[in-house]
């Protein structure tokens, strides 16, 4: 349910914790006084407790949402609790009419919070026949993550995903009516594409249509990984931290993984960056030196990568976007140890970073979709 880099939340995580409903509440109680009168009406005692309780569940409410970085739960929440609580203040200050705002208000959140839940929970078989029967539109189905393909009885191309577009490098203007067996071979169990091997999976659908949906076949590795210089394919010898061609294979899981088990991650970039007068062999010592830092210092779950000269992918499964903040805040500040390994260094080093966090509805599937998106909000 995150929109990440989209909502304004997710730029300082911190300062959501200020917008609890508790520290709404005085605005609340501003605006109704600005209204108040002389005709104030009692309320009564277990009304008061009653709304306090509200109040309080919809503020832990408000908390999970943000721990679980549950954006659109935001509003809704905010809504609805401060409407129950305009609801006994403007009748006690004697603002009457603010009491029916206050009831419109806590209606309108709950209604978008069951939507929201209905969106999110509700199975295509608890939803009436009528209703499951009509497709979705063509712009939300181009956009699964996954590469297939949906064809009439005669083979023709209905819908394509934009995954399987991007890997068999077609337009969808030339693909859409023409045939399926122009860009896969559907006479072959495996196919080869993307400099990948997939086994093609078919499915027969109503209306004689048929799916076409392409799975990554992997190969299992029974040799030991090693280059045929002897060195590990796996681990990176000067750095200590994981290869590019691990980074490749393992966040590719974990987005699968992410998608089908309806989980999130976080991923994060370091760039380390140099200027001065240090020379080229120093800047390699460096870059070694803080890479072991990042060794020693990332937890037992999290997989730290190098996947440029100078820039180091490291994975959190399953970490929220505040958390893995905080991990890779610590990753950025060298400790005093590594500062007296670096204090010989004539130059000045810097370390830039960008940190994102991906959700069951991401459609990016491949490490350069994660590196783009995470290079583009490094360089802004």
């Amino acid at each position: 349910m995150s929109d990440v880099g989209l909502n304004p939340f997710t730029l300082t995580p911190s300062a959501q914790w200020f917008f609890l409903p508790p520290f709404v509440a005085p605005c609340t109680v501003v605006a109704a006084a600005l209204f108040s009168s002389n005709t104030s009406t009692p309320v009564d005692p277990s009304l008061w407790w009653l709304v306090g309780l509200l109040f309080v569940v919809l503020t832990v409410f408000y908390g999970i949402c943000i721990h679980k970085n549950l954006y659109r739960g935001f509003f809704p929440v905010q809504l609805t609790a401060q409407g129950l609580l305009l609801c006994p203040i403007a009748l006690s200050l004697g603002a009457k009419m603010l009491q029916w705002v206050g009831v419109i208000m806590a209606i309108c959140g709950a209604v978008i919070l069951l939507a929201l839940y209905c969106q999110t929970h509700v199975a295509p078989s608890d939803i009436a026949p009528e209703i499951a029967a009509t497709p979705a539109s063509s712009s939300e189905l181009d956009k699964l993550p996954l590469p297939c393909a949906v064809t009439d009885r005669d083979g023709d191309v209905l819908f394509i995903s934009d995954a399987l577009l991007r890997l068999a490098q077609i337009s969808r203007a030339d693909i859409i009516g023409s045939k399926i067996t122009s860009f896969l071979a559907l006479d072959k169990e495996n196919v080869d594409i993307g400099g990948k091997t997939w086994q093609i999976l078919h499915a027969g659908m109503e209306g004689g249509k048929h799916c076409f949906q392409l799975e990554e076949v992997r190969n299992v590795v029974v040799m030991s990984p090693l280059h045929s210089d002897g060195g590990n394919i796996f681990i990176d010898a000067e750095t200590s931290l994981y290869t590019r061609f691990y980074a490749i294979k393992r966040v590719e899981q974990e987005l699968y993984r992410v998608r089908r088990y309806q989980r999130g991650m976080s991923i994060a970039l370091l760039r380390m960056s140099f200027r001065g007068n240090g020379k080229p062999e120093e800047e390699d010592n460096i870059f070694q030196i803080y890479c072991r830092f990042i060794r020693t210092h990332t937890r037992v779950a999290d997989v730290p990568c190098v996947v440029a000269s100078r820039d180091i992918l490291v994975v959190l499964p399953e970490t929220p976007l505040v958390k893995a903040e905080e991990v890779i805040g610590r990753l950025v500040d060298v400790n005093p140890r590594a500062q007296e390994e670096l204090a010989p260094f004539n130059g000045i080093y810097k370390v830039q970073k960008s940190v994102a966090y991906w959700d069951s509805s991401s459609e990016d599937a491949f490490l350069d979709q994660v590196l783009e998106k995470l290079n583009t909000a490094l360089e802004t």
